[in-house]
């Protein structure tokens, strides 16, 4: 009876062991596949943020210097994406001063041409006249 008994035991503790085993298996491989599932998230969201940064440069190669490209707090390209919206700001505003300078430029040039006096402006043209002919003001 000793060794009906031991045999019994020995039959339940390997049932246990079994489905402990089971139990195990079925836990790691759920584990795995939410491991997988949070990898393939973060991995999608950082390329997202990516192919923001690209549609953003691309715009912004194209002219459109009003383009800003926006991402998320969390994200890892959000350095880059301010990094670009500083370079495209300090761009619009650089070109805004050139355009200015050049504007400033004409007007001053303009309102030169109205200060001169007729008599300097016709004396530079006899002057100019005479030096194209190669003619003296004295005679």
């Amino acid at each position: 009876m000793l060794v009906s008994q031991s045999a019994t035991t020995d039959r339940k503790g390997a049932a246990a062991a079994h489905r402990w085993g089971i139990l195990g298996i079925v836990l790691a491989l759920f584990g795995g596949t939410v491991a997988a599932l949070l990898i393939s998230h973060q991995a999608q969201r950082k390329s997202q943020g990516m192919e923001r940064v690209e549609e953003g440069l691309s715009a912004i190669a194209k002219g459109e210097l009003d383009r800003r490209i926006e991402l998320g707090s969390s994200d890892d390209a959000r350095a880059i994406a301010d990094n670009i919206n500083v370079m495209t700001e300090r761009m619009r505003a650089q070109i805004a001063r050139e355009e200015e300078t050049q504007a400033v430029s004409v007007v001053r040039a303009d309102y030169s041409a109205m200060l001169i006096p007729r008599s300097q402006k016709l004396h530079r043209g006899i002057v100019t006249d005479c030096w194209q002919h190669g003619t003296s003001l004295r005679q």
